[in-house]
């Protein structure tokens, strides 16, 4: 893939030559640069921000206290796997994570997971672990929002944001059930 950006990278400076706009595409290469760098490092500081605070909730018990919340109808979703394990309570944080927007919290603790999982050759509970990962049940969008802060957007956070996660899990939910009984996953 490296190849290909290179390929378009000289065909843009080579045109840039016979086209007489050298001195723009000078500037647009620094530019964009410059703005990629400000755009990355006001990322950076909003996931530091969420990420601390993820772990001040963490130290403080409150992630604790959810895991007992929403022990019940993740044990409803997982039922292969212990409730009282580590890899219970993983996947547990690991979907509040993802429903506060914290893609980078629970992307830690869904490869731990998956490790974990994997050791212990539960496939069907990996897959469905993965499906959830990939549908994103989100209720507050914090890495959204902070892409919207960076980019100056006007546009606010509406509530369709939380149907279409909701809605997306569901079908992810009920995908996985239809694939699970015509043994499809069993290929893995």
């Amino acid at each position: 893939m490296s190849k290909v950006w290179v390929f378009f990278l000289l065909i843009g400076i080579i045109s840039s030559f016979f086209l007489g706009t050298t001195d723009e595409v000078i500037k647009s290469i620094n530019m964009i640069g410059n703005e990629s760098l400000k755009v990355f490092l006001r990322l950076s500081f909003l996931m530091l921000l969420w990420n601390g605070l993820f772990n001040v909730l963490k130290d403080a018990n409150v992630i604790k206290y959810l895991t007992k919340v929403f022990k019940k109808p993740c044990s409803l979703l997982f039922k292969e796997i212990d409730p009282t394990s580590e890899c219970f309570e993983l996947i547990v944080a690991n979907i509040i994570a993802n429903m506060i927007g914290l893609g980078s919290c629970a992307t830690v603790l869904g490869i731990k997971v998956v490790k974990i999982l994997d050791e212990e050759n539960k496939k069907e509970e990996l897959i469905k672990f993965i499906l959830i990962n990939i549908s994103t049940l989100c209720i507050f969008p914090s890495t959204i929002i902070g892409i919207r802060m960076v980019n100056n957007s006007s546009y606010q956070m509406n509530h369709l944001f939380i149907v279409v996660s909701l809605f997306s899990f569901f079908i992810t939910l009920f995908v996985n059930n239809i694939f699970k009984r015509k043994r499809v996953w069993k290929v893995f």
